[in-house]
């Protein structure tokens, strides 16, 4: 019999893990503040406040107005010290019984830990993927061993594409759904993407760092202006 979906109170987290750990070192070297708000979040773009959030929720570090628990104080502090793994170990380990259920994880496979987070983790899709690359990227931090099959890669299906002629141009949806060359060299992780729609062209793609700074961006677009100002004076002069 078909094991059936839960509705879980809270989605696994499905953030960048290195976005998760940066937080965490802002607060070692600054301060624990009694709440997670806003303010607090203010250098992230509104859908990553939103995800870290959740994910904070997801772990018990804080209730659902953002008021920060002990769990979070001691990860904080325990961070870059000799008890950081354990203290996250028990942070990953607790949250995540629920969704883990009965999958073996020294030898169960990628299979069934994406079922495991799809049933009872809240996600699917492409937040599955990121999901179940969140948890790994915790066991890994924490020096746990896994089972050898686990593997993010597998968290999406594979559907073969039918092979079709070329197109000039291909539709936004097109687009949108073609990720091959736009995922190559991409590691969610410590980089973030953006599709940059051009009318009558295709899209233009940008691949950030997630901790650019707003010195770095500044950089980025005196480059990004000099390089199209190449580009389209080439243009005029042919």
């Amino acid at each position: 019999m078909t094991e059936e979906r839960k509705t879980p109170k809270k989605a696994a987290p499905y953030i960048p893990f290195k976005t998760f750990t940066s937080f965490i070192e802002r607060l070692h070297n600054t301060a624990v503040p009694p709440i997670i708000d806003g303010s607090v979040l203010q250098t992230m773009s509104g859908s990553m406040k939103s995800q870290l959030m959740s994910a904070l929720r997801f772990m018990n570090l804080i209730d659902g107005a953002g008021t920060v628990n002990d769990k979070l104080r001691k990860l904080v502090t325990s961070y870059k010290t000799d008890s950081w793994k354990e203290s996250l170990s028990e942070v990953i380990a607790d949250s995540y019984n629920e969704v883990i259920g009965n999958v073996d994880l020294e030898s169960g496979t990628a299979q069934q830990l994406n079922e495991a987070f799809r049933l009872r983790g809240g996600v699917d899709g492409q937040m599955l993927e990121k999901a179940v690359r969140f948890y790994l990227a915790a066991h890994t931090e924490c020096g746990l061993s896994l089972s050898p099959h686990f593997t993010a890669k597998h968290a999406r299906k594979y559907t073969p594409r039918k092979k079709a002629k070329k197109k000039a141009h291909k539709t936004k949806e097109e687009a949108e759904n073609d990720e091959t060359d736009f995922d190559i060299g991409f590691d969610e992780s410590i980089q973030a993407k953006f599709r940059i729609p051009i009318p009558g062209k295709p899209d233009g793609i940008i691949v950030l760092p997630n901790d650019i700074s707003r010195g770095d961006w500044k950089m980025v677009k005196t480059m990004l202006d000099a390089y199209v100002d190449h580009l389209t004076s080439d243009e005029e002069n042919t």
